[in-house]
């Protein structure tokens, strides 16, 4: 008599090892189609929040200038009766004396490195700390000889930043620099000869900017490097953020 065995049957809604490898290729595939778009939705997110914090900022500005009739900015900036950009490079500490920048290195500022954002012709330079300080009522400003409320004498905190992570973090550092969503400090430029417009002095020449109104901000955005020679929307330009 012929011994006949049971044939074994696959269990119901098990997967064999080739349905198992085509279902994990299509998982790969679905994902490298999806972490490109995730990437562009978070860089989208990141810029509307500096676009939002820039319209903040000059908010708190001109608040600012409609309490005390001036703008936020220490005596060696609006001394000079001319336009003054508060940029990537600062002398001085919070307890003055001493030359140096936080900066350093962490912004690709072309062709040159070593050129500070700074009112040309002008040997005072300073990041957008003093900026904050003045707005948020900080304890710290840019001169030796002024106290607390020097240039905010009714203590109004027109501007709240959220405290940043690290000294390179978005956010007030614990240099009170303003960085953007990336780690940079916003570039602010002031009218400080009070004529009505802002001129900032980086792009010179034919590529000069010029925006109405009491204040400019720009930032560096996702790639953090800029170009002096170029206009706004030139190719190395072209992903920088600004508030007009």
């Amino acid at each position: 008599m012929k011994n006949e065995f049971p044939k074994q049957r696959r269990s119901e809604g098990a997967f064999t090892l080739i349905e198992m490898l085509v279902v994990i290729a299509i998982i790969g595939i679905l994902a490298g189609m999806l972490l490109p778009a995730i990437s562009i939705a978070k860089t989208k997110a990141k810029e509307t929040m500096a676009r939002a914090e820039m319209t903040t900022l000059n908010g708190a500005i001109s608040t600012y200038y409609g309490d005390y009739k001036c703008l936020p900015a220490s005596t060696n900036a609006s001394s000079r009766g001319v336009d003054f950009t508060f940029g990537t490079s600062v002398i001085g500490t919070k307890t003055g004396g001493g030359a140096g920048s936080p900066l350093d290195g962490q912004i690709n500022i072309l062709p040159s490195l070593q050129k500070p954002i700074q009112t040309l012709g002008s040997p005072y330079q300073n990041v957008n700390s003093e900026v904050i300080a003045i707005l948020s009522d900080a304890a710290y400003y840019p001169e030796n000889s002024v106290t607390l409320h020097t240039y905010n004498s009714r203590s109004t905190q027109f501007y709240e930043g959220k405290p940043a992570a690290s000294a390179t973090s978005p956010g007030v550092d614990t240099n009170n620099i303003l960085r953007d969503p990336w780690g940079s400090p916003y570039i602010i430029t002031l009218d400080l000869n009070y004529d009505g417009k802002c001129v900032d002095p980086i792009w010179s020449g034919q590529f000069q900017t010029i925006v109405p109104g009491s204040s400019m901000i720009w930032s560096f955005g996702q790639l953090a490097t800029m170009s002096f020679s170029q206009p706004l929307n030139g190719p190395i330009n072209k992903h920088l953020l600004h508030s007009w």
